[in-house]
């Protein structure tokens, strides 16, 4: 097994637990905690831990099947690019997340 392999599994690893750990904990998401009060009722925090939760296990799960599934075969580039990118492709599909759950009515 490469590095590359363990980095991915160990990434994978990381993503399924924040995931676990945001939805139980809301106060883990950077501007929430410190988010006045009014805000907090506008805004639908189920919603968004439910999808973020989401978004963090299958970007766990993609990085760990890349990691085991791909061990056998010599492709690290392919391996390195989905470590790089996967996590800038969740950044952005929960940018529009927050913003469609900001205004709870």
């Amino acid at each position: 097994m490469y590095i590359a392999d363990l980095v991915n599994i160990i990434f994978g690893l990381f993503y399924i637990l924040l995931g676990m750990a945001v939805y139980r904990y809301p106060d883990l998401i950077t501007g929430y905690n410190t988010m006045e009060q009014e805000k907090k009722q506008k805004f639908d925090i189920m919603a968004f831990k439910s999808k973020m939760k989401k978004g963090f296990v299958l970007t766990g799960v993609l990085s760990v099947a890349v990691g085991v599934l791909l061990a056998p075969f010599d492709c690290d580039t392919a391996k390195t690019v989905f470590a790089t990118c996967s996590p800038i492709v969740l950044c952005v599909f929960l940018m529009f997340i927050a913003a469609k759950c900001h205004n709870k009515e």
